[in-house]
């Protein structure tokens, strides 16, 4: 005779982790554009080539952000992906640095 084991398993077990990169979007989006706005006129140039004369971050999520460009009288939506997903300010700052290093 064989017995079999059953366990209980909560609604918890299957929660992903706490994401608090929403909490922090509109502060990471300011900084980036106020502080920031050479690298993300780079990033633009870098990763979609031509000329834009000019970059604003418009939104970060988990996966990456979104930069609203300039390129001469059109303006372009472009996606930039992380690596890895982020899961809070401090992990975004570090795949910030990572997509700078990617792109040196």
């Amino acid at each position: 005779m064989s017995s079999s084991a059953s366990a209980t398993v909560s609604a918890e077990d299957y929660a992903p982790p706490v994401n608090t990169v929403a909490d922090a979007e509109l502060d990471i989006v300011a900084c980036m554009n106020s502080e920031h706005p050479d690298e993300l006129l780079r990033r633009c140039r870098h990763e979609f080539g031509g000329e834009a004369s000019e970059a604003m971050m418009v939104g970060l999520d988990c996966d990456g952000f979104d930069l609203r460009a300039r390129y001469g009288e059109e303006s372009k939506l472009l996606r930039f992906d992380f690596e890895q997903p982020v899961a809070d300010a401090r992990s975004a700052r570090a795949a910030f640095a990572a997509v700078n290093e990617r792109r040196a």
